[in-house]
């Protein structure tokens, strides 16, 4: 069976959680790589994601020109311990090929690990609070 997520992000995890209840747990998408390419990176609902956001923040936006705070705070990927949003979003400002590299190993990062709570969640029985937590 083949499942399509479409890319853009409240999307995306709209549609990930209803593939998840159906039983999949092995996707093929696009969204986490070609979304870091556009410099839109995943935030945790905790750090600011929401639906009105698409769940992302927009590091080329000016307001990242200073911004001292990782992508997500609570991030444990090897970007958010060791790079900050004003750094990343300079790098995405000279067309640093290390923009993209840094803002899809966060997105992947990012994906597996929601992955790995959606799984810890179904097996502890409170897979719809966790939805609930991230769609509303």
């Amino acid at each position: 069976m083949r499942a399509q997520i479409i890319s853009y992000p409240y999307i995306f995890f709209h549609r990930l959680s209803i593939a998840v209840s159906r039983g999949m747990d092995f996707f093929d998408c696009v969204a986490p790589t070609r979304k870091a390419r556009h410099g839109s990176l995943f935030i945790h609902p905790k750090n600011g994601g929401r639906k009105q956001n698409s769940f992302t923040l927009h590091i080329t936006n000016k307001k990242f020109e200073t911004d001292p705070e990782p992508i997500d705070p609570n991030c444990r990927c090897s970007v958010c311990q060791n790079f900050t949003r004003a750094y990343i979003h300079h790098l995405f400002s000279v067309n640093e090929l290390l923009a993209y590299q840094l803002a899809t190993t966060h997105n992947l990062f990012f994906i597996t690990s929601l992955m790995t709570q959606i799984r810890e969640s179904i097996e502890e029985g409170s897979f719809p609070l966790l939805k609930d937590k991230w769609l509303g």
